[in-house]
């Protein structure tokens, strides 16, 4: 039994382990193996660049604080282009594991990095290994960026991956009546509900195929083309998984047209639609009338 003379035994200040993440990564990408060799305030900035092995979701980032109540940000680049950013608070000083609010999609071989900003510089030196050039960088200002590995040195900065297990989703704000120009919009999120940022789905509708991005909110939105009177199959693709929506454009004068799922079986207007529904997914089918010219030939 511990008695209160036997605090004077004890060493400050005292060092914790805090596990509450209970996300299982895929993949850890870092240039840092030993961990933590000391801080450094001359920067402000400090960057990783890595290549994705997989088709995968970047999770998470973790990097060392030296205190806590620090405000940090970072952003989040793949194949040059800013595609995420993210801000916060450190709630103590050491290792933090930072989850991402949305996750955000890479291919393999797409090349990312993390743009980190906090008050001081973590970093690994006195490796007896050698570490990679121009892939490791800091910066005074944010502006101007230097290979910290030619004076071999890294920065402690780390990127977790998970395996895609994401699935497009119908929006819930999306209208059920459609005029000419609109627009079809699909959510691709994780099994947990985690939005999907830079996610490729595929749409095709009448022979013609075009290729959209979710955007930072995890939506693909594809502005249906102009089409003659008749009735068209729209297909989303997504990885393994297709969802089919049948598509009405009619003549000039006929009143546009919301129909559920109960109204498809008993309209023969549909039935040369093509191939069946897939109501895996959606709730609800979603029709799309057009207001369209009757071309004469």
């Amino acid at each position: 039994m511990f008695t209160k003379d036997l605090d004077t035994n004890l060493s400050y200040p005292f060092i914790a382990c805090i596990f509450n993440n209970t996300i299982n990564y895929h993949v850890n990408y870092q240039t840092d193996l030993n961990g933590l060799y000391y801080f450094d305030n001359n920067y402000k900035y400090y960057s990783n660049e890595f290549i994705s092995k997989y088709d995968e979701l970047i999770g998470a980032v973790g990097t060392y604080f030296n205190d806590s109540g620090i405000d940090y940000s970072f952003d989040v680049y793949v194949n040059g282009e800013k595609i995420y950013s993210q801000r916060g608070i450190s709630e103590f000083a050491g290792y933090r594991t930072i989850v991402l609010n949305d996750y955000l999609y890479v291919n393999s071989g797409d090349k990312f990095k993390v743009v980190f900003s906090s008050n001081t510089l973590p970093y690994e030196a006195g490796s007896r290994r050698h570490y990679v050039p121009e892939m490791s960088f800091v910066s005074v200002d944010g502006e101007s960026w230097s290979d910290f590995s030619l004076e071999n040195k890294t920065v402690c900065l780390k990127v977790y991956t998970l395996a895609d297990d994401s699935i497009m989703v119908p929006v819930s704000n999306v209208s059920a009546v459609y005029e000419p120009q609109s627009s079809f919009s699909v959510k691709v999120v994780t099994s947990d509900g985690r939005c999907v940022i830079g996610a490729l789905v595929e749409f095709t509708i009448d022979d013609k195929t075009y290729h959209v991005k979710t955007n930072d909110e995890g939506i693909a939105i594809f502005k249906i083309p102009m089409l003659n009177p008749g009735n068209y199959t729209l297909t989303l693709s997504y990885k393994n998984q297709t969802i089919n929506v049948c598509v009405l454009s009619v003549n000039e004068g006929n009143e546009s047209q919301n129909m559920t799922n109960e109204s498809v079986n008993s309209n023969p207007k549909l039935e040369s639609c093509g191939n069946p529904i897939l109501m895996v997914i959606l709730s609800a089918l979603l029709i799309v009338a057009f207001r369209g010219k009757r071309k004469h030939f």
